[in-house]
């Protein structure tokens, strides 16, 4: 293996092409935030309805778990797995394979899946579901990209 040096074109090139993957992920999270923001939260503000907190959000909604579809049920209990999954990982030292196991389930459960059911078969709690799975994705997120979760929390309120 050759060594490459600050200032070498290739290691620039190395470098450019290591960060794509990150920030096609930042934008897709970024995408799905905003579908959810615009979707639900706006549109609560003009009604002048508050949006919970999270920990209220996830109280009315497992009062409510008999009336949310099985799609939705399946994406808390992703979610809630990746919590266990944080929380063991965290004591373990193994953050590294937990951010893999986290982005790869928001690339493809959440956004690829979850979000393109959601627009097209709706119930009373889809809502609910969305921004507590929404919420507790960014919180997990929050350890490894601390700046855009930020942002993204800034909006939600969380």
């Amino acid at each position: 293996m050759y060594g490459l040096t600050a200032g070498d074109k290739a290691s620039e090139r190395a470098k450019a092409e290591d960060a794509e993957p990150y920030a096609l992920f930042i934008n897709k999270m970024r995408n799905a935030c905003r579908y959810i923001y615009v979707t639900y939260i706006e549109s609560k503000k003009k009604k002048k309805e508050m949006v919970r907190d999270l920990d209220e959000l996830a109280l009315y909604v497992e009062k409510r778990m008999s009336k949310i579809s099985t799609f939705e049920y399946w994406m808390l209990c992703r979610v809630k797995e990746l919590q266990e999954d944080m929380v063991e990982s965290i004591e373990k030292n193994t953050l590294p394979l937990f951010a893999h196991r986290l982005t790869e389930c928001i690339k493809k459960d959440f956004c690829d899946k979850f979000l393109e059911v959601i627009k097209i078969q709706q119930t009373d709690l889809t809502e609910s579901v969305a921004i507590l799975c929404v919420g507790m994705l960014i919180k997990m997120l929050h350890p490894i990209t601390p700046f855009v979760t930020e942002t993204l929390r800034g909006h939600f309120n969380f």
